[in-house]
């Protein structure tokens, strides 16, 4: 009985050492790895900071110049649904 307590006394300690290595191993390679990816993170933060007012500049040109579009043709298509959606409302008005 003594010996199955033992064992696992023993079991407990190794599987604690193993999962200790295991954590010590995985915060060395979150370090290296910040440390070596430090300079691609600068590139893409400076990348960013140059790719976004052109973006912002295209999509204000795209908003302009296709909003007034989108307007028209909501006014062509929405202005005889409209008179169509009272004309069905006004016939169930009177039917009812």
């Amino acid at each position: 009985m003594f010996e199955i307590a033992g064992f696992f006394f023993l079991f407990v300690a190794v599987a604690g050492a193993v999962v200790l290595c295991l954590g010590l191993l995985a915060g060395l390679l979150k370090l290296v790895f910040d440390v070596a990816l430090f300079p691609v993170t600068l590139i893409v933060g400076l990348v960013k900071l140059i790719v976004l007012p052109i973006l912002f500049l295209v999509g204000l040109v795209v908003m302009v110049t296709v909003g007034p579009v989108l307007l028209v043709l909501a006014a062509v298509f929405g202005i005889p649904l409209l008179v169509l959606g009272g004309m069905v409302w006004a016939a169930c008005a009177a039917l009812a």
